[in-house]
């Protein structure tokens, strides 16, 4: 890391601590460090000492954030491989975070004629994908068998139906797509655009 990466990610500590109220102490227990320790890590500055690789790790864990986060990597205009995509559905899908439903969309694709430029003409085609969502409540999806069912209705009685976390995340992104939208459309400048972000993620991390 470069010294200035040291010092995005002290800043960046810096701001998760403030967001959420976490003293240097609590971030030095967390991650087996001294308050004192902690208050020269981050430092702005400061390159004679920063924290561990092994401490970054334990604070990225900590913070549910990603190294690359930490560090102020940027991966917004960098779409992800089809090997994270389906790495990210898998878990999704095996943890019971989402449910999954057939979906038909009608799509424009090339037919067998040519037209006289030689390209091929297009025709229109129903295709059946896999469409996903987070259900607010809690069910139990079709081939559970009567056992499975029995454990969900226990957990429903114990703690009610809902699904609280899936509840969070459908609210942010009923407000990141409306957000997106409107800053893609010119609406809103870059900057208003990342501050509602933020907004809505410290919301989503209450």
């Amino acid at each position: 890391m470069t010294n200035m990466n040291f010092d995005i990610l002290k800043e960046n500590i810096c701001k998760l601590m403030h967001d959420k109220n976490i003293t240097q102490q609590k971030l030095g227990d967390a991650i087996g460090m001294s308050q004192s320790n902690v208050n020269k890590c981050l430092q702005i500055g400061n390159n004679t000492r920063s924290f561990t690789l092994e401490q970054v790790y334990k604070i990225a864990d900590y913070f549910d954030r990603s190294i690359d986060e930490l560090v102020g990597r940027n991966h917004e205009s960098r779409p992800m491989s089809p090997e994270a995509i389906c790495d990210f559905f898998m878990s999704l899908i095996s943890h019971y975070t989402v449910v999954h439903f057939d979906h038909e969309v009608k799509e424009k694709v090339p037919g067998p004629y040519l037209d006289e430029y030689g390209l091929p003409q297009y025709e229109d085609k129903v295709i059946k994908y896999d469409a996903f969502y987070f259900p607010n409540y809690m069910t139990p999806p079709a081939y559970f068998d009567e056992f499975r069912i029995d454990d969900i209705q226990a957990e429903v009685l114990a703690k009610g139906p809902e699904l609280h976390e899936n509840i969070k995340v459908n609210q942010f992104i009923q407000k990141f797509i409306d957000t997106f939208e409107k800053f893609d459309s010119g609406v809103y400048d870059e900057d208003d655009y990342h501050i509602l972000i933020d907004a809505y993620r410290k919301i989503l991390s209450k």
